[in-house]
């Protein structure tokens, strides 16, 4: 019985943690979205130019192409708790400063904290996840991870310009500041120390070598920034479908959240497909299929527009799918445990590489004359083969190492896939 109530206290703080630090990951990502809510009120406010506004909604993007993989190593060196802790605060410290700046060059400067701190936590969460986790469940919620972006991002997308209309944008960043400090004490309190680190700087670079040379890492990679420049490419187009539609701002802006939310089923189905033992690689070339036909209607000027935002919503729940892969997937091919945060990074450095090049690639297209659709497509036809690189590695049997470098007291010689993981 002792034994029983100890292990029942074990799962109910598992569980507890993954609420944390899930909850954590929407308010990070409500970072990301309250300055695209707010962005009119704050140029006109602090009489931004057209350069600055976009670098205020750019900045998370710029930095995590830049350093992604970078501070997964700090993650991994320094430990993941630590490190998500301090990227919370700093989001916090950050969000408060820049409710208080006078100027366009002192709230770029507290954008650019944020990102770095938005970045720490987003790399560094899913390995205390997978820590948190048992092995059955790992998949599943690794899976579903991705979609607290969406929903953070949502959140604000909603209730960003009310507050910014009611009581002005600079209480709309303090509210973030005290919702991200709850955040910091929750972790704080509920979740455990993660699992092994790598040294400090002596392997700083083997360890990021070795995520560049893992081919199933790459793949993962590929397909993120593919994914992401196909689905924020798209969603540019939005605002400009809804005003051709004559649709007032208010309801663009549910109608805009809708769009993202959409991404969420797609993601929380692709963690249990993972879960249930289906192919990564064929997950990611439905998914890179159904994005091409929802994006070639959603772009094209014959349909209506009921039809075409109905597509956009197919495209943005067919695409939740490929960054449930790329997640769940990375803890599969990264070389070492000790290295997980770092290939987090290096798949999330893909990611944003791709949010950065979908909107100009998708703008230059429609500039010379050409439809969306053809850069869209081109870019789910590089998701698809990476789709096929992932399939291949699964059916020569590649697809990740031992499990006994990730449980405890596991025979060295088991086979590749760890049970209840089979690829069908």
């Amino acid at each position: 019985m002792v034994f029983a109530a100890a292990a029942r206290g074990s799962v109910n703080a598992r569980h507890s943690a993954v609420a944390v630090l899930m909850t954590a990951g929407v308010v990070a990502a409500m970072q990301v979205g309250k300055a695209s809510s707010a962005l009119p009120f704050v140029a006109r406010d602090l009489q931004l130019t057209l350069a600055q506004s976009s670098w205020v909604v750019a900045m998370f993007s710029v930095l995590g192409a830049a350093v992604g993989v970078v501070v997964g190593r700090i993650a991994d060196s320094f430990g993941r708790r630590r490190v998500v802790l301090a990227g919370l605060a700093l989001v916090s410290v950050a969000s408060a400063a820049g409710a208080f700046a006078p100027d366009g060059a002192v709230l770029l400067a507290t954008r650019a904290a944020e990102g770095a701190g938005f970045l720490l936590v987003s790399v560094a969460t899913p390995g205390l996840v997978t820590h948190a986790v048992a092995p059955p469940a790992r998949s599943l919620i690794l899976g579903s991870w991705p979609a607290a972006m969406p929903v953070g991002s949502s959140v604000m997308l909603v209730i960003g310009p009310t507050i910014s209309t009611g009581v002005g944008w600079r209480w709309l960043w303090l509210l973030c500041s005290a919702l991200t400090m709850c955040c910091v004490l929750a972790v704080a309190l509920v979740v455990r120390p993660d699992g092994p680190r790598s040294p400090m700087p002596t392997s700083v670079f083997a360890g990021i070598s070795r995520c560049f040379r893992s081919p199933g890492l790459g793949a993962l990679a590929v397909a993120g920034a593919a994914y992401s420049a196909q689905f924020i490419g798209l969603l540019a187009l939005l605002p400009a479908l809804l005003d051709r539609l004559g649709i007032p701002a208010e309801a663009a802006g549910w109608l805009t959240a809708g769009a993202f939310l959409a991404n969420i089923p797609g993601s929380v189905l692709g963690g249990v497909l993972q879960r249930n033992g289906r192919s990564r690689g064929f997950v990611v070339i439905v998914a890179s299929v159904l994005m091409t036909g929802a994006a070639a209607i959603a772009s094209a000027d014959g349909p209506p527009g009921l039809v075409r935002y109905g597509a956009i919503l197919v495209f943005s729940a067919a695409g939740g799918l490929i960054p449930s892969i790329v997640t769940a997937g990375v803890p599969r091919y990264v070389p070492d445990p000790a290295d997980l945060s770092t290939a987090m990074g290096f798949a999330s450095q893909g990611i944003t590489i791709g949010q950065l090049a979908g909107p100009p690639l998708v703008a230059s297209a429609v500039a010379g004359g050409h439809p969306p659709a053809l850069v869209l497509g081109a870019a789910a036809a590089i998701a698809a083969g990476a789709g096929v690189v992932l399939r291949r590695l699964e059916v020569t049997g590649r697809s990740g190492p031992p499990p006994a470098r990730y449980a405890r007291g596991s025979p060295s010689r088991r086979a590749t896939r760890p049970p209840g993981d089979p690829v069908r």
